[in-house]
């Protein structure tokens, strides 16, 4: 048996599959339930990550005592490659959940800026036209009498 089955044994999953299943939560994530999802990832990660731990500690002690073992230390760098795309992928995915809440917090305050300055606009214009404001003027004029006089 080799130093990478023995790797692989000991971690119970291989540095490609945690690739895999990186791949497979960021494809996950165009669910509809983002909730239910979002607790899923990270149960899932902290499971991973709780186990990789120990097994990270086993290579490392593996690779102090044989630091001549090409195929170990690589297995040991693949690994924690793997395990810092897993944490990368939970940073990016937190991020992205934070954009979005300041997104729409800002989308409403926007929205409710420009409502405010329209009722401002609507009460600074002129409420009736010109035309209006005369026949009004007119109806409620009373009528006079006009007396025709000869100036001299």
């Amino acid at each position: 048996m080799s130093t990478t089955d023995d790797i692989n044994a000991l971690l119970g999953i291989t540095p490609s599959e945690i690739v895999k299943q990186t791949k497979a939560v960021k494809n996950e994530l165009a669910l509809p339930n983002a909730n239910q999802l979002e607790e899923k990832i990270i149960s899932e990660t902290n499971d991973i990550m709780d186990s990789a731990k120990g097994a990270l500690e086993s290579i490392l002690d593996m690779v102090q005592s044989s630091p001549q073992d090409a195929e170990l230390v690589e297995a040991a760098a693949s690994f924690v490659k793997a395990q810092t795309g897993l944490i990368d992928a939970l940073s990016k995915l937190h991020l992205n959940k934070e954009k979005h809440k300041q997104n729409m917090e800002l989308t409403k305050m926007r929205i409710a800026a420009d409502q405010q300055m329209n009722t401002e606009n609507n009460q600074t214009k002129v409420l009736l036209s010109r035309e209006e404001i005369m026949s009004r003027l007119l109806e409620d004029a009373k009528r006079v009498d006009v007396i025709e006089a000869d100036v001299l």
